[in-house]
């Protein structure tokens, strides 16, 4: 009973306050790497969108319920009954990759302004952590955003992962 509660509190603690817990509590004080595992992610996490292949630092943000990706020179078109986009996707670099995606359809979103604003969304395959991921993503001009892409809600819950923002400092157990 007492190891599972202390479980639950390790899990939703970060890592500095649950090694302190950890360390004042006899019963789990053999396991003071138990919370630093790869499903914990910090509040800035790298990317990789596997087609084009370009890793985007991303933020995590717990408000934002879909993922977002930053676009530019982003057209609609018609193919032979299907709509597609077509749009630049900057790496950190700087460098400009094109992409084409099938259209998954039009959300709307409360922007950082309360205004809302009807994005299209796609289908897009990313790794996080060492784990591969089919996503929805909307996109949206963050040109004068620090972080081009955003993870949201969505991939949180997809990824099971937990959110530490000071998980920067915990040495992140290897896959098994």
């Amino acid at each position: 009973m007492h190891k599972t509660l202390y479980v639950c509190l390790l899990l939703s603690c970060s890592c500095g306050f649950a090694r302190s817990l950890l360390a004042d509590n006899q019963a789990v004080s053999h396991h003071p790497q138990s919370i630093c595992v790869s499903h914990v992610l910090g509040a800035i996490e790298d990317v990789l969108f596997v087609s084009p292949g370009i890793k985007v630092k991303s933020r995590v943000d717990t408000g934002a319920g879909i993922s977002s990706l930053h676009v530019e020179e982003l057209n609609v078109y018609q193919e032979k009954g299907t709509y597609y986009v077509h749009f630049y996707v900057i790496d950190e670099g700087g460098n400009r990759y094109l992409m084409k995606e099938k259209i998954a359809g039009m959300v709307g979103i409360t922007n950082t302004s309360g205004i809302m604003e009807k994005r299209y969304m796609i289908r897009q395959t990313i790794i996080l952590k060492g784990k591969q991921f089919k996503v929805v993503i909307n996109l949206n001009d963050r040109t004068h955003m620090s972080f081009k892409f955003i993870i949201g809600r969505d991939l949180l819950k997809q990824g099971g992962f937990l959110v530490d923002i000071s998980a920067a400092g915990c040495k992140i157990a290897p896959d098994s």
